[in-house]
């Protein structure tokens, strides 16, 4: 503990120091789902109304050929939780560590970055398959989401001008909650990319191991048509299953295992964007691993049973099913435009996704505007459509939220 306090003391007398904080304070209301799974809001206790204040701080020393980055966060909410006709409150709050890394130029070639950190590729806007280290979550494109960094180890190696190598090991869990549930088993990758001259095209493929020792291989690239309209498609290809799939155990079912056959299950995404006085994407979503529509009916049967003997077993299965989406088949479409009706620093966004399989959609549109230099003010309305048993139908069938960033 010493030690690594006159460490810091040591790095800020020959280094160039800094920091900022963000403060993000929001309250959003929701319209809670009335399904089987989760009668009167029994069995998730799902909060109606949040009161949320979270601090993000950012401290760096930087020298001439490293820099140490520390990212903490406090979190404080006050939630309303109406269950059964009965109304409560319940007030959390919590410190964590969303980023700690150091990183070393080591030449003008080669990087080492070391710790908890974001690192992020691919083209695509609601998913990068060929990342297999971040996952993709429903709340990643709203405005103030923070994604927690993994605990890695990292070198970037540049040959020329247009060639890059990285290599990345995951060690060990930064503790957050599992994606797939089980044991933590460590990771590694190796990833190749070529840019074009400008870098208005890539192309990159990754291979490696993931999730229960799987091994993988992605690909990716985005090219340019025309200054406007770019292609792009990212995918990834697996030795076998992991996610948990419906087995029938007597007048039950339950969510286990697969059998780990060599069913080399796909996640791909392909898509085009228009770059021009607003931002147009257009991306479809393939996710052979995903269930079909009579697996998803008895998933829901699965963890809709109390009187099933594994059904604790299967929620868990089902929250963390390690199914990047649910389903097979998606349709995703985002509008951005800056500035619109000539009001400055005013961004407004529309999205949505579609499911093929169950025909029911998630709806986000979305603002942010500029006050002053330190204020930004922001909010958001997502609402669901389709059947009450849809995927995007079994939480929230509405949900507001507005808010305040200060920045100091």
């Amino acid at each position: 503990m010493l030690s690594g306090f006159v460490f810091l003391i040591l790095l800020q007398a020959r280094a160039e120091t800094g920091y900022l904080v963000e403060n993000y304070f929001s309250y959003s209301n929701s319209d809670l789902s009335e399904t089987a799974i989760n009668p009167d809001n029994r069995i998730l206790q799902l909060p109606s109304q949040i009161l949320a204040a979270d601090i993000r701080a950012e401290l760096k020393w930087r020298g001439e050929q490293n820099q140490v980055v520390i990212r903490p966060r406090y979190r404080a909410e006050k939630n309303r939780i109406d269950s059964t006709g009965v109304s409560s409150e319940k007030n959390e709050s919590d410190w964590d560590l969303t980023d700690a890394f150091w990183e070393a130029q080591v030449n003008d070639n080669l990087s080492l970055t070391t710790g908890l950190q974001v690192y992020q590729w691919g083209p695509a806007e609601l998913i990068n398959p060929s990342n297999p280290l971040f996952h993709f979550n429903s709340r990643q494109k709203s405005f103030g989401y923070k994604e927690k960094g993994k605990v890695l180890i990292r070198g970037n190696y540049t040959l020329g001008r247009f060639d890059n190598f990285v290599l990345i090991a995951e060690p060990v869990s930064n503790n957050e909650a599992p994606w797939l549930e089980g044991d933590f088993v460590p990771k590694a990758l190796i990833k190749y990319e070529h840019q074009s001259e400008g870098s208005a095209s890539q192309m990159g493929a990754v291979a490696g191991q993931e999730e229960k020792e799987n091994k993988f291989l992605g690909i990716y690239f985005n090219g340019q048509v025309t200054e406007a309209l770019s292609i792009y498609a990212d995918a990834r290809a697996t030795e076998k299953e992991v996610g948990f799939k419906p087995e029938p155990s007597g007048i039950f079912w339950n969510l286990d295992s697969p059998s780990r056959q060599k069913s080399n299950p796909v996640l791909a995404v392909s898509g085009l964007r228009w770059e021009g006085d607003y931002d147009v994407r257009f991306e479809y979503i393939y996710n052979s691993a995903g269930y079909s529509e009579e697996e998803w009916a008895v998933v829901l049967n699965s963890v809709s049973n109390p009187l099933n003997p594994n059904y604790l077993t299967n929620l868990r299965h089902f929250q963390n099913s390690g199914l990047e989406l649910p389903g097979k088949q998606y349709l995703y479409f985002s509008y951005r435009v800056n500035e619109p009706f000539e009001k400055k620093d005013l961004n407004i966004y529309l999205r949505d996704l579609y499911s093929l399989q169950d025909y029911s959609s998630q709806i986000q549109f979305e603002f942010d505007k500029a006050i002053s230099d330190s204020w930004v003010m922001f909010g958001n309305l997502t609402a669901t459509a389709g059947r009450k048993v849809a995927v995007f139908n079994l939480l929230n069938a509405w949900q507001t939220l507005v808010g305040v960033k200060w920045v100091l």
